[in-house]
């Protein structure tokens, strides 16, 4: 998948056309931590929108890194 998924705060709309066509595929939804609620919202809509392999990371990438969990750059 290039590019990420736009989601505008004003109107909570996610811009599904950012993800792939083909909605079985997974695709991870995070945000810089635990107070980072546009991710949350964001997979809810990618649900709503029919994708059945949705994950939402809670803690979001500061609690990844600070887990020490490995991180590809």
């Amino acid at each position: 998948m290039s590019g990420a998924p736009y989601y505008d705060e004003r109107d909570t709309t996610l811009d599904t056309s950012f993800l792939p066509s083909d909605r079985g595929e997974r695709i991870v939804f995070y945000s810089h931590g635990t107070t980072g609620w546009k991710s949350y919202h964001a997979a809810k809509q990618a649900v709503e929108a029919g994708y059945q392999n949705v994950l939402w990371m809670r803690g979001g990438y500061a609690e990844w890194e600070e887990d020490e969990l490995p991180i590809e750059r």
